[in-house]
C-alpha cells in the first residue's frame, strides 16, 4: 500500500514528466488495475508517463511500449 501513497504524492506536484518503476508490485491485482488506470489517463493531459515494469499484463495500459533484450530497448508491437 506504500506504493499507492507514494504515487499519490508524486501526483500531487502535477509532474509533466513521471518517472516510475514497478509500480504494480506487491499491490493486489484490484489495486494495481486502479494504478494502471490512472497512469492511462495522465497520459494525453499534457504529461508523459514512463513504467518500468515486469509485469506484462500492464501493457494494454500502454499507447508505447518497449522492452529491453540483450541490451538492445525494442519497440513492442501488438
Amino acid at each position: 500500500m506504500a506504493a499507492s501513497y507514494d504515487l499519490t504524492r508524486a501526483l500531487a506536484l502535477k509532474p509533466r514528466v513521471l518517472i516510475i518503476n514497478e509500480p504494480t508490485a506487491n499491490v493486489d491485482s484490484e489495486t494495481a488495475e486502479t494504478i494502471l488506470t490512472v497512469l492511462r489517463d495522465l497520459v494525453g493531459r499534457e504529461r508523459a508517463v514512463i513504467m518500468v515494469t515486469h509485469d506484462r499484463e500492464a501493457l494494454v495500459y500502454t499507447g508505447r511500449s518497449y522492452a529491453l533484450v540483450n541490451g538492445k530497448l525494442t519497440e513492442i508491437t501488438r
